[in-house]
């Protein structure tokens, strides 16, 4: 998994290093803490965090070794072929994104409760107001 450094992070993404830190402080980034030879913690971060919080990386990435067993050429299928090694190919892909996509729906059902802003101040006044009136009532009755 490909870890990389906020200043890293800031050309590829092309956002500010101060807009990462921001992000990190309001909870929606999370970097991941590895020590240095100065003694002094780094910050790294994944690609499939800065990819969910920044989208798609606008910055280029360095080139890799086309020698690197990486860099193999890939044959795109026909896509006529119904071959039964192709229909399983593609019903295994399709099972795959079906599992992500409820993955991301699974994940979103999580994360609404937070994305609507916590009540105001005065609205929870008024509920502990309110408790505190019931218990009353409750108590002298």
């Amino acid at each position: 998994m490909a870890r990389l450094t906020i200043t890293e992070a800031s050309r590829r993404f092309g956002v500010a290093t101060n807009t990462i830190r921001r992000r990190i402080s309001r909870g929606e980034l999370t970097p991941i803490q590895a020590s240095s030879t100065t003694g002094r913690g780094r910050r790294l971060f994944d690609i499939s965090d800065l990819i969910r919080v920044f989208g798609e990386p606008s910055g280029t990435f360095p080139k890799e070794d086309p020698a690197s067993s990486a860099w193999k050429p890939v044959q795109i299928p026909d896509p006529t072929d119904s071959s039964p090694q192709m229909v399983a190919e593609n019903a295994a892909l399709r099972a795959r994104l079906e599992a992500q996509e409820r993955h991301l729906e699974d994940l979103r059902q999580l994360l609404t409760p937070r994305l609507k802003g916590p009540d105001t101040l005065g609205v929870r006044a008024a509920r502990y107001v309110a408790e505190v009136v019931r218990a009353l009532k409750s108590g002298a009755g």
